[in-house]
């Protein structure tokens, strides 16, 4: 199914936007029922996506995802730019593996393809069961002759028939002489089912007489629909030479259940009309809903990375320490905090440098460390800024540690083993030089470079922070604060995304290529560059029971943001 590292990717690719400005979906949930899949797309910016859904035929995206397998588009326009998305596709087969590919563009690093994310879903089965509990003939028309009477049940999708059943059939007469019959029980044959149903079924029921005295009549048709026949099907061993008395009834089951489970539903009745053949039946009906591809509901848990990059006219809302809730803006007098609610909104300015983008990082036990980069480019750190925020009066004295520069862009912000955010940042020679976020003068310490392009790293589970820069050159190079331990990496022609590190603290690089796809590869001079398309990777066709229980989804809980 999924690759096993494929969620980490996402994840790494998520917190690596929120700073490089790169589109990114930072949720992804997906609902599905027999005949329709359900999509909750949260986007890091604002913009509308595009949702392709395709017919999986041979289980390789590259081969299905062409125009011939193309099955339906949404584009919700209606609801303009936003981060939060509901989209939905209605009138899919059951039991149905489709691929979906989610573009959208916004950010302030230009996208060259546009594609966020791939990825299959599958829509549920339903298995609906029948059984004829029982069926009276109210009149057959035999006259005294021996008559042969067979009950059927049939069963249309709307645009053709589905499945049918016959009851066997029974030669009986009243032996009254009287061209009519008593009321009788007749056999009403085996229970029978539908799998793979949809939301609406047409339901018919009939009895067919084969009778070689009588004359042939075609009596209480109730059509229920042009794709229902004008006469009902015959019966199996029915003589062609034989005169034949039919009747039959129509009832419509719609909006059948959709969620896993196995629901009783209440008794059908049919009842034709008085004629000369006339019948009344009750159907009991079970339906099931189940997973043939079980899946998390959760297909990206709701990702919230401990840092956000900001430039003025944007705002962040965040929790802080005392569990009250803020909402963080810079703007060109400086940066505003406030309570984030209309009905009595507060706030409060903090005096300083005039800022060009500002770094938040959430840090331990709910603080939050503010890097603030100038127009000049210099650095000034305030350590835990919602503090400084706390109630009106604070604000103009929040302390500002100036933290030197110029500086090519923002600083890359790490935790290392201790909690203590370290800063990396580019100077205008490509240097790359590090100090932590702290109160003392400091000076920054060379350990590389020049460097060129993205800067991305990672804290290992045991070990020095590691980081990871292009130098322009077509390689990416991975090394740690010490300085002397640099390795070159090839890139050809992909730019780097993001890095994380594993389960088991081995490191990977995550670049893309001109068409948006991701690769991704060890530190491991030996190891190439491996597609990742993100969740691509097809199931493997399970062999489902009905009445299973799908797996539970999974939740993930907010940090900050």
């Amino acid at each position: 199914m999924t690759r096993p590292d494929a969620l980490l990717v996402t994840q790494a690719v998520s917190a690596a936007a929120a700073v490089l400005k790169v589109q990114a979906i930072t949720r992804l949930s997906v609902t599905r029922a027999p005949q329709a899949i359900r999509m909750r797309i949260e986007l890091r910016f604002a913009s509308v996506p595009v949702v392709e859904l395709f017919r999986m035929v041979s289980g390789d995206p590259v081969l299905d995802m062409v125009p011939a397998n193309f099955e339906t588009l949404r584009i919700p326009l209606l609801a303009g730019p936003g981060t939060q998305f509901t989209v939905e596709f209605k009138g899919l087969r059951p039991a149905t593996r489709y691929w979906y590919r989610i573009k959208a563009g916004g950010g302030q690093v230009r996208r060259r393809g546009g594609a966020l994310l791939k990825g299959w879903a599958a829509t549920l089965d339903r298995l609906v069961e029948f059984d004829v509990s029982f069926a009276t003939l109210l009149m057959d028309g035999d006259g005294g002759s021996p008559g042969e009477v067979a009950f059927c049940a049939v069963i249309y999708d709307g645009e053709r028939q589905r499945a049918s059943g016959f009851g066997s059939r029974e030669s009986r007469s009243d032996g009254s002489g009287l061209p009519f019959s008593p009321r009788y029980l007749r056999p009403a044959g085996p229970p029978f089912s539908l799998r793979g149903a949809p939301d609406n079924l047409t339901l018919l029921c009939g009895a067919d007489e084969d009778d070689q005295s009588d004359v042939s009549f075609g009596l209480n048709l109730d059509p229920g629909g042009d794709w229902i026949p004008e006469t009902p099907p015959s019966a199996p061993n029915s003589g062609e030479t034989e005169n034949h008395d039919f009747a039959y009834a129509v009832q419509q089951l719609t909006n059948l259940p959709g969620t896993p489970g196995s629901t009783v539903l209440a008794p059908i009745d049919f009842r034709t009309r008085p004629g000369v053949l006339a019948f009344e039946a009750v159907w009991s009906v079970r339906v099931s809903v189940f997973d043939p591809f079980p899946t998390p509901r959760e297909v990206i848990p709701r990702l919230t990375p401990r840092q956000r990059l900001l430039a003025p006219g944007e705002a962040a809302r965040l929790r802080g320490s005392d569990g009250r809730r803020r909402v963080v803006a810079p703007g060109q007098e400086g940066l505003r905090i406030g309570t984030g609610r209309r009905d009595r909104e507060t706030w409060i300015l903090l005096e300083g440098p005039r800022p060009r983008q500002l770094l938040l990082d959430a840090g331990p036990e709910g603080r939050l460390d503010l890097v603030l980069w100038d127009d000049e480019g210099h650095l000034h750190g305030l350590l835990d800024g919602l503090a400084a925020g706390g109630c009106v009066g604070e604000g103009p004295g929040a302390k500002w540690v100036p933290l030197g520069g110029p500086f090519a862009a923002p600083p890359l912000g790490l935790r290392d083993g201790q909690g203590q955010l370290q800063l990396f940042a580019l100077d205008a020679d490509g240097r790359l030089l590090y100090r932590p976020l702290d109160m003392e003068p400091r000076d920054w310490q060379a350990i590389g470079g020049p460097f060129r392009g993205a800067l991305v790293g990672w804290a290992p589970v045991d070990g020095l922070l590691t980081l990871a820069a292009e130098d322009g050159d077509g390689r990416i190079w991975v090394g740690t604060p010490a300085g002397d331990n640099w390795r070159p990496f090839s890139a050809g022609h992909r730019r780097l995304v993001a890095s994380y590190g594993d389960a088991i603290g081995d490191g990977r690089l995550v670049a893309a290529d001109d068409e948006d796809a991701l690769w991704v590869r060890r530190l491991d001079p030996e190891s190439p560059w491996e597609p990742l398309g993100s969740l691509e990777e097809a199931p493997a066709v399970p062999t489902a029971e009905p009445h299973q229980t799908p797996p539970p989804s999974t939740t993930c809980s907010d940090q900050a943001g």
